[in-house]
């Protein structure tokens, strides 16, 4: 179980430092994809959402093994995008 809450939290932390290194401003909502990591498939789902500050974006990004039956994620982690600048 530590193997694989870790695994998921690498995963979750890549997610998120492509979304930083992209200097996209993403659209409020979810994107969904996979990512190999410790020879398994995981999937992940992004959530974006608008913050107090108009500049922020809040990004909750869920890690789920691929061939698991429990919808529970493995790991969370929340960021923060700042808007590139134009």
């Amino acid at each position: 179980h530590l193997r694989d809450r870790t695994m998921a939290t690498w995963v979750a932390r890549n997610v998120l430092a492509e979304f930083q290194v992209r200097r996209d401003w993403p659209s409020i909502g979810e994107q969904k994809g996979t990512m190999e990591m410790g020879n398994r498939e995981w999937r992940w789902l992004a959530r974006t959402s608008q913050t107090d500050e108009a500049e922020l974006r809040r990004l909750d990004v869920e890690v789920f093994l691929l061939d698991a039956e429990d919808e529970e994620p493995v790991s969370v982690l929340s960021g923060f995008l700042q808007q590139p600048a134009s």
